[in-house]
């Protein structure tokens, strides 16, 4: 039965008068009552005063017009704070055709919103990151790139004053110390990829 639903069923006639409601709108709503089939006939402004029930304006017109709507509210309750609710709202229709009333279902969709949110933080925060890292890595293998240069260039020219005068162990070193400054420009190309 709708009662044993987590969800706040309802039917509301053409009139405004209340067809059915299940429990679970008696507990959200703290209606004076302990039977909720107590309020069935009743006037809709008269159990939600001032328009508290969930689209009774331009939502459940649209409803009785023949048309389904689907919208979110939200409502403060004084146990929980405040929550959102998922609203939809379909036309009951005679076999005629003719629009008798509305059926309205309402689903607390509080924690998928708070956990959207996080979510859209926790993007928010990771695409500040990672653009912090890309400009970290940039700036650190720029940085480090141009001494490297450097260096090659210096031993380049070292090799070429002294092009006659070096000896075998002495070229293998800056052979050697040419290779090591390669590895650590790739090393620098792999950090920045």
């Amino acid at each position: 039965t709708a009662n044993t639903l987590p969800a706040l069923v309802g039917y509301i006639d053409r009139d405004r008068h209340i067809g059915f409601l299940n429990d679970e709108f008696g507990r959200w709503f703290k209606l004076p009552t302990d039977d909720v089939a107590s309020l069935t006939g009743r006037p809709l402004a008269e159990v939600f005063p001032a328009g508290s029930f969930p689209g009774s304006d331009a939502e459940l017109e649209t409803a009785f017009g023949g048309g389904e709507m689907r919208f979110e509210h939200r409502i403060a309750r004084p146990d929980s704070g405040p929550r959102e609710l998922q609203a939809y709202y379909r036309p009951h229709r005679a076999l005629s055709g003719e629009v008798l009333g509305a059926v309205t279902l309402l689903t607390d969709i509080t924690d998928h919103k708070n956990f959207e949110q996080r979510l859209a933080r926790q993007a928010r925060d990771l695409a500040r990151s990672n653009q912090e890292l890309e400009q970290f890595a940039y700036v650190a293998s720029h940085d480090l790139k141009a001494p490297l240069r450097g260096i090659d260039n210096l031993v380049t020219w070292i090799e070429e004053d002294l092009e006659g005068s070096l000896t075998g162990d002495t070229r293998t070193n800056m052979v050697l110390l040419k290779s090591r400054v390669r590895r650590l420009e790739s090393l620098l190309d792999d950090l920045l990829a």
